[in-house]
Formats: C-alpha cells, sequence, structure tokens
C-alpha cells in the first residue's frame, strides 16, 4: 500500500538572503535518504504525509538542519 506524499519545499539563502544554486543535498525523511542538487536554492521532494520532523544536510555547505514538518502554516497565511 502506498502512504499519502505531500510536497517539502525549502529555499536555502546565505546570511545576504542570496539563494544557493546547485548544492548537493540530502533530505533524510521517515528512514529515507533523499538525494537532489538545489535549483536556485530550492529543494523540492515527495514525502510521506504523516513525517513530522526530517534533516536536511548540505555537505558543501558543512550544514545540518533539522526541520520540524507541519508546524509552520504556508507563507500566505497571516
Amino acid at each position: 500500500m502506498k502512504r499519502p506524499k505531500t510536497l517539502l519545499r525549502v529555499v536555502l539563502r546565505d546570511r545576504d538572503g542570496t539563494t544557493i544554486p546547485d548544492a548537493d543535498y540530502v533530505l533524510e525523511v521517515a528512514g529515507t535518504k533523499l538525494t537532489g542538487t538545489t535549483s536556485d536554492g530550492l529543494v523540492e521532494k515527495p514525502v510521506p504525509a504523516d513525517a513530522d520532523e526530517a534533516e536536511l544536510r548540505v555537505p558543501r555547505l558543512k550544514i545540518a538542519i533539522r526541520l520540524k514538518l507541519g508546524h509552520l502554516d504556508p507563507r500566505d497565511v497571516v
């Protein structure tokens, strides 16, 4: 049986607010490692809808970010 998915979208920016293009990343969610490369800073992957946590690692930048999924309203909600 397939689990329902939702789309995770995160934009990586540097301290100046400039997006970080072409950075390889590893997104670990629900025991699965997903890999990719940012497109103009964008990380966009389908993830299980019931996942509540993920870790995003960008080796080139030596960062690891723990993400709490479902804890923020969409950016168009006041």
